[in-house]
């Protein structure tokens, strides 16, 4: 049996809820809620790019935050928060809003210092053409603290016109806190992919968690 994304997303919220007080997992949308609150901040500043979209800057304690929103006020596309005290070693990070079932909430997240992307403590993912028929997706996952991660997969939907074309829920390969999903795609025009990765995880005290990342990409 199939499952819609939106209700796949659904099912998975109540599953970690029920999970909460034994899991590993830390949702990044409250996470990440207090330092890219604008009531939080000094120097706040908002330029219009369009009508639809705005982009905000300001400063939180000792971190510089700029991101986007859209016309309803929610939280879009790529935000930065920026340590700028040289004296601390916090991190910095890129984080990715997305709007699922009108709902804002961070889907990609990587930290980073100066030294480049910090990606034990990450959660992303990249994508490879590897010939003109195959996709590579790989998927980066939180690591610090994880005695083993159980199993990773991939669920996609291929759109061509609006019209579903294919679908498919893929095993993925692992290794490590990485892991890679092969997608055959059509020798077609202006696809579009849809998809979700989940994965779950235990830590060294047996507490089961898990992470998701939701995938939207035009494929030409």
């Amino acid at each position: 049996m199939k499952i819609s994304i939106p209700i796949f997303l659904f099912l998975l919220m109540i599953f970690s809820c029920k999970q909460k007080k034994d899991q590993v997992y830390i949702e990044p949308t409250k996470h990440f809620s207090i330092p890219t609150n604008i009531k939080y901040w000094k120097n706040f500043k908002e330029i219009y790019i369009n009508d639809s979209i705005k982009k905000v800057s300001g400063n939180f304690k000792n971190y510089k935050v700029n991101g986007f929103f859209n016309n309803r006020g929610q939280k879009i596309n790529w935000w930065k928060i920026e340590n700028t005290d040289l004296n601390k070693k916090e991190k910095n990070v890129r984080l990715e809003y997305r709007i699922i079932d009108d709902r804002e909430f961070v889907n990609q997240f990587i930290y980073y210092d100066s030294k480049g992307d910090y990606v034990n403590n990450s959660m992303f993912f990249l994508k490879q053409k590897l010939d003109k028929n195959i996709l590579v997706f790989t998927f980066y996952t939180p690591r610090e603290n994880i005695e083993m991660n159980h199993n990773g997969q991939f669920e996609y939907f291929l759109f061509e016109n609006g019209k579903e074309i294919k679908s498919e829920l893929i095993d993925c390969d692992q290794k490590g806190n990485v892991f890679y999903a092969n997608v055959n795609i059509p020798n077609k025009k202006d696809i579009i992919l849809k998809g979700v990765f989940w994965e779950t995880n235990r830590d060294s005290e047996g507490r089961v968690g898990g992470n998701d990342i939701y995938v939207i990409d035009t494929l030409k």
